[in-house]
């Protein structure tokens, strides 16, 4: 931000884009959303949960100059089902895994079995279940922080800036 004739202008959007990128390696906001998120009580939050939770859960509404949920996720119903039954397939894969084990490792599936089968069965095991068990938990939680980052975010004022991006582009 510079000062000119005691009015603040900013860069050119394409200017705090490249510096964004530049400093958090993240290249998937636009100068509008950066400057949105800068303007937060918490901005690190913001600049860093933003880009993580990704576009599959949350627009910047630039009618509103707000963050918001995509079409799918607006109704908090559908994003309570979506976040609980995300979780209960994270606890079944969990479960799932942990009895496989208990099962390759018992004295009878051992010895009925060559050790090239056990390492083969628990390497699947481990690589599958574990595998999915995690990807239900990030969606999981994509959810619950999307709505942590909608609940707090200020309802402030972002025209102006919005004005001085547009006069640039």
């Amino acid at each position: 931000k510079k000062e000119d004739n005691s009015k603040a202008i900013y860069e050119h959007p394409f200017l705090i884009e490249k510096g964004f990128s530049a400093l958090s390696g993240k290249d998937n906001l636009s100068a509008e959303e950066i400057l949105y998120c800068l303007r937060q009580n918490n901005p690190s939050f913001f600049l860093n949960q933003y880009p993580f939770i990704g576009k599959k859960y949350l627009t910047y509404s630039r009618n509103d100059h707000l963050i918001v949920f995509t079409k799918k996720y607006q109704q908090p119903w559908q994003r309570t089902i979506s976040k609980y039954a995300h979780y209960v397939c994270y606890f079944i894969f969990c479960i799932a895994a942990y009895l496989l084990s208990i099962m390759i490792f018992s004295k009878q599936f051992l010895a009925e079995h060559p050790w090239w089968q056990v390492a083969l069965i628990l390497s699947g095991a481990i690589v599958f279940l574990f595998s999915a068990a995690a990807i239900f938990l990030t969606v999981g939680m994509k959810i619950r922080l999307a709505e942590e980052l909608v609940g707090t975010q200020q309802s402030g004022n972002n025209k102006q800036e919005a004005e001085q991006l547009d006069k640039h582009s």
